[in-house]
């Protein structure tokens, strides 16, 4: 057989060229933090266990009304299936996005791994879909690093058919979307 050290011809790859895996499971609520599991409890006394949040008026403005914006939550805006179309409504102070960019190209220069940034719009997309919340999480893991974020997706629809998503989230694993210093 014959042999090429070229790593598209089935050669030997460098670390850095072997791809990571990318996942999302559900997360056991019992093991999430204190942070995360009060969240979910408040979405439950506004919408129940399941459903979206519908309001009227301003997002930011609805969503702070009810005490759910802290530093490590964003809004997304769900406009199409192109996440460089979606708007970031609002992001926290420790959120490494910020407030007015496209969601899609702000997630790929603080996280640089497109796969997660495609399961993310998936799930993001499906919440608003099936108004249904949802408790996920993500992990990237490779040989060089291994990294994890916790989220909780509400999906929310302001009454003239706008849609959004409201995210708590924390990193578990690594350092991945949320940070303690950000430049925006």
């Amino acid at each position: 057989m014959p042999f090429s050290n070229k790593p598209e011809h089935g050669g030997r790859r460098l670390a850095r060229e072997v791809a990571a895996i990318v996942e999302a499971s559900d997360i056991p609520i019992l093991s999430v933090t204190e942070r995360l599991q009060r969240s979910l409890l408040r979405w439950v006394d506004f919408c129940g266990i399941s459903g979206r949040y519908e309001f009227v008026g301003d997002v930011q403005e609805a969503m702070s009304a009810l005490d759910m914006l802290d530093d490590q939550a964003y809004i997304v805006g769900i406009v199409g299936f192109n996440p460089a179309d979606w708007p970031v409504i609002w992001a926290g102070s420790a959120v490494e996005i910020c407030s007015g960019q496209e969601f899609g190209p702000a997630f790929n220069k603080h996280v640089k791994e497109p796969r997660l940034l495609n399961l993310l719009v998936h799930e993001y997309s499906d919440a608003v879909r099936y108004r249904r919340a949802a408790a996920r999480r993500y992990s990237v893991r490779g040989l060089e690093n291994n990294r994890g974020l916790d989220q909780l997706i509400f999906p929310l629809r302001e009454n003239s058919a706008f849609d959004y998503v409201l995210v708590h989230g924390e990193t578990v694993a690594g350092e991945m979307l949320y940070a303690v210093d950000r430049a925006c």
